[in-house]
């Protein structure tokens, strides 16, 4: 009886499990399939070459913009931004029918 290295083993058990994963999504309805999250992509091979960052950078930039303070909007500075935002439309397709 040939002995496997404990490491081999441990991926092939890890491989039959992640397969067991993808089995059981695909038969779950659409609804019910498992969303991906910002930690699912960060976890994700190739993300940092994706972004174009180091993993020093990446996590510097994180901790940044954790720290920020947060601001909330209020209904009547949202409601003024999507005013704005739908009267510079409004003009700018004027213009283009105009021409």
């Amino acid at each position: 009886m040939e002995m496997k290295p404990q490491a081999d083993e441990e991926e092939e058990e890890e491989a039959d499990l992640e397969e067991e994963e993808e089995e059981k999504q695909e038969r779950k309805p659409a609804s019910m399939q498992r969303v991906w999250t910002s930690a699912d992509f960060e976890k994700s091979e190739g993300f940092l070459r994706f972004i174009g960052k180091t993993a020093e950078e990446y996590a510097a930039s994180k901790a940044a913009f954790a720290s920020r303070p947060r601001r909330i909007e209020t209904a009547e500075e949202w409601e003024a931004r999507v005013r704005k935002n739908i009267e510079e439309q409004d003009k700018a397709y004027l213009e283009t029918m105009r021409s």
